[in-house]
């Protein structure tokens, strides 16, 4: 008999799931684009709670398990309530995307992605965080070190669950 080895899916971001539907299809004046698809994502991202995210993070590993993936790298950026204050528990979000990994059977390496600003001023400088990315940011290095190093202390006890850390992109979420 011969086995093949479980396939891994080394870039997800699972709550991207719910938006099947919603940024793909042309708008009545067709033009569609990656900014309407940005503004569709930060509307979805608002309207996750920890246990909306629980969902559809567990809906997307269940799928991803039923067709032959037993890893996943998940590039998680989502991090704050959607004012972008921390959760009385900062990886409140975390812990719950990396549970339901656990849950529908996948091993998860959950990369923290870490965003300050929104992105670059032609003229140079930051350009602050839109309303649709405060809940992907950090105040600072420092907090999302933080974060990541509590996360890793967790993970320690969650077997299937190990950390990492997302570097993405240079600017926040485009």
């Amino acid at each position: 008999m011969t086995s093949i080895p479980a396939m891994v899916n080394a870039h997800t971001h699972a709550f991207q799931r719910a938006l099947r539907g919603r940024g793909e299809r042309p708008s009545p004046n067709q033009d569609d684009d990656f900014w309407s698809w940005r503004t569709e994502m930060f509307r979805l991202a608002k309207a996750l709670d920890p246990a909306g995210m629980r969902r559809v993070a567990l809906e997307t590993y269940s799928e991803m398990v039923g067709a032959g993936y037993g890893v996943v790298g998940e590039f998680h950026y989502v991090h704050h309530q959607p004012d972008g204050t921390p959760y009385p528990e900062p990886n409140e979000l975390a812990f719950a995307v990396a549970e339901a990994a656990v849950e529908a059977g996948l091993a998860i390496v959950l990369l923290p992605a870490a965003y300050h600003r929104g992105g670059w001023s032609p003229g140079g400088g930051d350009v602050p965080p839109a309303p649709g990315q405060r809940r992907f940011c950090d105040p600072d290095v420092s907090s999302f070190l933080g974060r990541v190093d509590a996360l890793r202390e967790w993970a320690d006890s969650v077997p299937g669950v190990s950390v990492g850390i997302g570097p993405q992109r240079p600017r926040g979420p485009a």
